[in-house]
């Protein structure tokens, strides 16, 4: 709100300032819902997908490895990378976006 109005106190937005917040926000989205069916998939084919029905751009993939409980994230993982079941895939969404 700083940034927008210039101001610390609360006041009601207008139509200009509120298109500002129109934008894009980093998000994680569970392999779980609409995507289940792309659990067991690649990164590229998910990738493809949830551009194609969402609009939504992909860049990385946060994994809880259980043999070794660690967890990591791999951006911008290969096409062929294979997903599994209890992956996050980190993503940019438009603010709103449902899925």
């Amino acid at each position: 709100i700083l940034c927008q109005t210039s101001s610390l106190k609360w006041q009601t937005l207008s139509a200009q300032a509120l298109r500002h917040r129109d934008r894009s926000r980093v998000t994680h989205i569970s392999l779980t819902g609409p995507l289940i069916d792309w659990r067991e998939s690649t990164f590229g084919q998910l990738v493809r997908h949830v551009f194609t029905a969402y609009g939504i751009l992909c860049f990385g993939v946060y994994r809880l490895d259980h043999h070794y409980n660690t967890r990591y994230v791999l951006t911008n993982p290969s096409q062929d990378f294979p997903l599994e079941p209890n992956d996050l895939v980190f993503a940019l969404i438009q603010c709103d976006t449902k899925i």
